[in-house]
């Protein structure tokens, strides 16, 4: 209580002086009390009357809120000086960050970076994860935005189970908007501009999930076709050009004759980076590939083919017709095709994991086999080894 000022009710200014690392500062509370009430050992106002007791109790905040601000600062492991903390606690130094500009700043970001290192697709879904953001703190919240230090790990949960009900997105793209979540989150929390991690012991992980394929029987079934028009014909052939080589919808959509490559003995093989990894694919050609490129070469030559492939959407409305045509049960889709590729075309003919992750242009074996399935053909084949010992 600081004496050696008087307002115009008798009462002095009660201030907060705060010592660290041998260095003091006084910050004015804005509060007062009369000094014949104060308890200088106590650090409070003397007296049951209901003033005394809001003082206390105004005190008593300021004190703990003070106290939360300084373990919060410690705990980053950067150093700081009162003076930041002193700023902090009067609120004038940076203006909070939150969530909505930090999502959008790394959006910002990534447009730097399309067709560098990343596609338009994973904008796109930093995107779609700023627009579930804002509804998800209007319909929670009613708000538009939210300081990065309010989020907590039952915000995050709360946001996952918005996604999964009122957005309808399936478990796994749900967890993949979280992982969104996360990337940008991650450099706050390492500067100290979050004081905790609210992903810790977050248990929101994906579901495994069964991965389709055709069988060699539905290949055929596709590839034996006749009467097509024009568009659902060109799919089909692009779509078994994909089950034959393993290459995925965009990667087509960018593929040319600088691709193949002619090798000393005559074989021709693909040579293309993956545009999603980077990694290099090495895909020799098979006759049935190399036949379907050759009839949409004027020349006949496989090398001056030409075709225009559609969109990824509009190709999956032709294989839905394909589908019924073919008399196929399973819903066909565009990516169906390589899974296709890793397990009926490869791994069911004894081509061994490492070969197929290569030609598939995985960066991780590990990728390779979430692909991929071994067939009951396989398995048989495999276990016949073993009957003559066990017999």
């Amino acid at each position: 209580c600081r004496s050696s000022y008087t307002n115009k009710n008798n009462q002095c200014p009660i201030v907060l002086r705060i010592t660290y690392q041998g260095d003091s500062r006084d910050i004015c509370t804005r509060l007062n009390c009369d000094p014949n009430l104060w308890n200088s050992d106590a650090e409070c106002c003397m007296g049951n009357s209901p003033e005394a007791a809001d003082l206390n109790a105004n005190l008593k905040e300021i004190y703990y809120r003070c106290k939360e601000q300084f373990d919060r600062m410690k705990y980053t492991g950067r150093a700081f000086t009162l003076g930041e903390l002193v700023s902090k606690l009067k609120g004038s130094g940076n203006k909070p960050q939150t969530i909505i500009n930090y999502l959008k700043a790394k959006t910002h970001e990534l447009n730097t970076r399309v067709g560098i290192d990343i596609t338009v697709a994973t904008r796109q879904k930093y995107l779609r994860c700023i627009k579930h953001m804002e509804d998800f703190l209007k319909l929670k919240f009613r708000k538009t935005d939210m300081a990065l230090v309010s989020i907590t790990n039952e915000t995050i949960q709360d946001f996952f189970y918005f996604l999964r009900v009122e957005k309808n997105n399936s478990h796994n793209t749900s967890v993949n908007y979280i992982k969104c979540l996360k990337t940008v989150l991650m450099p706050a929390i390492k500067h100290g501009i979050m004081y905790h991690d609210p992903f810790y012991e977050c248990k929101i992980t994906p579901k495994a999930v069964m991965r389709g394929c055709l069988s060699t029987e539905e290949l055929h079934k596709i590839q034996d076709l006749t009467n097509l028009n024009e568009g659902v014909e060109n799919a089909r052939d692009i779509f078994l050009f994909a089950c034959y080589t393993g290459m995925a919808y965009v990667d087509i959509q960018q593929f040319s004759k600088k691709h193949l490559i002619r090798e000393p003995d005559g074989s021709l093989c693909i040579h293309k980076p993956r545009q999603k990894t980077g990694v290099l694919s090495f895909i020799p050609l098979l006759p049935v590939a190399q036949r379907i490129l050759e009839n949409y070469s004027p020349t006949g030559d496989v090398m001056d083919f030409r075709w225009y492939v559609i969109s990824n959407q509009k190709i999956n409305g032709h294989l839905k017709t394909i589908g019924q045509l073919a008399g196929i049960n399973q819903k066909l889709f565009f990516h169906l095709a390589r899974h296709t590729f890793a397990t009926t075309v490869t791994l069911s003919n004894g081509i061994p994991l490492e070969t197929v992750s290569h030609m598939l242009g995985h960066s991780s074996i590990v990728m390779t086999q979430r692909y991929a399935r071994m067939s009951g053909y396989r398995v048989k084949e495999d276990m016949k080894k073993l009957m003559g010992l066990f017999g």
